[in-house]
């Protein structure tokens, strides 16, 4: 079974049982949940670009938060369950909602920004060689979408071992930024700050920091760099 297949059979069954609740897309509760969008959310504080596309977009949560806290976003989303599609459109007809694999079908239109919120985290039966392909895969096909960045978040591996389970994935920060440096941008930011054991991981198009910091004196850090 691929990690899609595996992946949608296990949210189906969260939505199953839980219907339109946070556990439904493997959250603890409604204030964890709300943590990981405002820390998602302070890509808006970094740059005038308002276009938020979420990949992941389960049951329009992140979009429902935007909604109270950042109403000038224009939120739209993609997702491998169709009843998180529905979901979606029905919450947000303005809005853009697909259902895809963007790993197999790569977005057709750019947004500002391409996020996602606690998919990397859940990894089942996967191996850690296995998922980490799926994650830098999937950063991959989100930063040819966008114009101004991506924002990810991972489980971290400063986590008390007690605490840990072995379904879920700890991502460590060297072979990651290892990768983001050579395959996406020299411009990012890890937000360690959070009570949770995460961490938001920001990458910046470099055309983005640059319109951001036009001034003469940073000329010589754009000349030939990524």
């Amino acid at each position: 079974m691929s990690i899609t297949d595996e992946q949608r059979e296990f949210y189906q069954r969260l939505y199953s049982q839980h219907g339109d609740a946070p556990q439904a897309l493997s959250a603890r509760d409604g204030i964890t949940h709300d943590e990981r969008f405002e820390r998602t959310a302070r890509l808006l504080e970094r740059s005038p670009g308002r276009d938020i596309h979420e990949i992941g977009c389960g049951l329009g949560h992140f979009g429902r938060w935007l909604a109270r806290h950042a109403p000038e976003a224009r939120y739209s989303g993609s997702d491998i369950c169709p009843e998180f599609v529905d979901a979606c459109s029905a919450q947000f007809p303005k809005g853009s909602f697909n259902c895809q694999d963007i790993c197999e079908t790569p977005l057709e239109t750019t947004h500002d920004w391409v996020v996602l919120i606690g998919v990397f985290n859940i990894r089942l039966q996967r191996t850690d060689k296995e998922w980490f392909e799926f994650v830098q895969s999937m950063m991959r096909a989100m930063y040819a979408a966008c114009s101004s960045g991506i924002s990810v978040d991972f489980l971290t591996p400063y986590s008390d071992p007690e605490k840990r389970r072995d379904d879920l994935y700890y991502q460590p920060l060297e072979p990651l930024l290892d990768f983001v440096r050579s395959d996406l941008s020299r411009h990012f930011e890890i937000d360690h700050s959070a009570p949770l054991y995460e961490y938001t991981l920001r990458v910046h198009r470099p055309d983005a920091v640059r319109e951001r910091h036009p001034e003469p004196a940073f000329d010589r850090y754009f000349q030939g760099r990524s």
